[in-house]
Parts: structure tokens; C-alpha cells; sequence
């Protein structure tokens, strides 16, 4: 009874630390230390969020990476095209967009 009475608390010890404590002390640092990195790198155009820095950039310069090709059509790497439509199989919307898209 000993034994699983000090793993018990072993287990909710290291939970707390490492589950709780732990990730809070870092995301705290990070917001301290890099506070726009930390929050995504996000970009506002007139106090309206339109994308992030992070996701898929054109470089120009011969002295970075290449970067990942671009897919959004209108206008590359456009971040507003990155994500899903959250219109479920059952929606005839869903049907309309995937039409429209084997078209173009």
C-alpha cells in the first residue's frame, strides 16, 4: 500500500509539474522574451486580421531557402486560402466550391 501511495503522488507531482507548471513558465518566457513571435506573427490591415507571417512567404533574394510553392491561384501565398471551408459533405455549398474549382 506504501508503494502505490508514494507513486500516486509521484504521478500527480510530475503531472503538475510537467503538464501545469512547466508549460506556463515557457509560454510566460516566450511572451516576455519574444512576445511577436510567441503570438503567431500575426498581421493587421486596417485592425483586420489577414494572415501570418509564418505561412508560406515568396523570397526574393538569393541569399534565403526556396520557399514551398504556392497553390492559392489569385494571389500567391495568400494565407486566407490556406485553411479549410468547415462546410461539412451533407452541404450543397461544399458541391458548388468543388465544382467551381475542377473548372478553373
Amino acid at each position: 500500500m506504501h508503494l502505490f501511495r508514494s507513486s500516486l503522488v509521484m504521478l500527480l507531482l510530475l503531472t503538475l509539474i510537467t503538464g501545469l507548471a512547466y508549460p506556463l513558465f515557457v509560454t510566460g518566457l516566450a511572451n516576455l522574451i519574444f512576445p511577436w513571435q510567441a503570438n503567431g506573427s500575426l498581421i493587421y490591415q486596417d485592425n483586420k486580421l489577414i494572415g501570418s507571417e509564418l505561412i508560406g512567404q515568396q523570397f526574393t533574394r538569393d541569399d534565403y531557402f526556396k520557399s514551398r510553392p504556392s497553390m492559392t491561384s489569385e494571389m500567391p501565398y495568400n494565407s486566407m486560402a490556406s485553411g479549410a471551408s468547415q462546410l461539412a459533405t451533407s452541404n450543397p455549398l461544399l458541391l458548388n466550391e468543388i465544382t467551381q474549382r475542377i473548372q478553373i
